[in-house]
């Protein structure tokens, strides 16, 4: 197979809406009106993304978006039980006889975000191809607007690694 595509100017990555911790619900973008959702592609173990096809490109809900650990001023090193009373939460029950500090409160970010032209890239050139693309476009999407030169972290590598295959496997089915 011969294939002389730089799939790199196809595809596009974008934020359509984000929503930070202590922001007004999200909402389903206007462009989704009537679509339901494609299939799902964890980004780690607690969360999953839903996908929505339209047309040549795929609206991700990402409902874990960068979201950033929270320790209250001066209770760093202390029992999660401890810094949930500081900022108001009700605990779990705890389980153990001994207070541990392994958990963490986690302020959730979410956002909707649109990769264009991904259908058609799955249907010319190789899936490893478009992943390997699709990890250069975003990296370079994050770098650009908001100044991040160390690359995506794992979790994000692998959920494009597990997405470009679910999308091809979802085309295939339809």
């Amino acid at each position: 197979m011969i294939y002389n595509y730089d799939i790199k100017d196809m595809l596009r990555w974008e934020e359509v809406s984000v929503r930070l911790y202590g922001q007004p619900k999200l909402k389903k973008p206007s462009d989704l009106k009537g679509i339901k959702e494609s299939f799902k592609v964890p980004l780690h173990s607690r969360c999953s993304m839903s996908c929505h096809v339209k047309d040549n490109d795929v609206y991700i809900k990402c409902r874990d978006y960068f979201s950033v650990d929270y320790t209250p001023e001066g209770l760093e090193g202390t029992p999660l039980s401890v810094r949930c009373e500081a900022m108001g939460i009700k605990p779990k029950k705890s389980k153990f006889i001994y207070q541990d500090n392994w958990g963490s409160i986690v302020l959730r970010n979410e956002a909707w975000l649109k990769i264009s032209g991904i259908v058609k890239a799955i249907s010319i050139t190789p899936v490893w191809e478009v992943a390997t693309s699709l990890e250069n476009v975003a990296n370079r999407f994050y770098e650009v607007n908001y100044g991040w030169n160390e690359g995506l972290n794992c979790d994000w590598i692998r959920f494009i690694d597990d997405l470009v295959p679910a999308l091809s496997r979802y085309l295939c089915d339809e």
